[in-house]
């Protein structure tokens, strides 16, 4: 997740899906990324995030069903346990810290 903080660089967070799958239903996460179950202000249920890093915080709410119909897409593209077959994260870490 990358946002445009006005600086010339993104600020980016680069965590699981699990965590906002996990999320939707308990609290998850500790650090810089952190989900957990809410409702929205006419009581639906919702999913809140917190982001922080040295650069700055965020924190926002998303509808369960739009993030749920995202992660499900994501397991029909690639499957649990086989993210590795489709990316390199320590590459892409690298990439990202360079």
């Amino acid at each position: 997740m990358a946002f445009h903080t006005g600086e010339d660089e993104p600020v980016e967070w680069i965590f699981a899906r699990e965590l906002l799958t996990v999320g939707i239903v308990r609290p998850v996460g500790e650090g810089d990324v952190r989900v957990w179950p809410s409702k929205d202000d006419s009581g639906e249920r919702s999913v809140s995030i917190a982001l922080s890093s040295p650069f700055g915080q965020a924190e926002f709410d998303t509808q369960v069903s739009p993030l749920a119909e995202f992660l499900h897409r994501t397991y029909e593209i690639v499957p649990a346990g086989q993210e590795t077959t489709y990316v390199d994260l320590d590459e892409e870490i690298e990439r990202h810290l360079a």
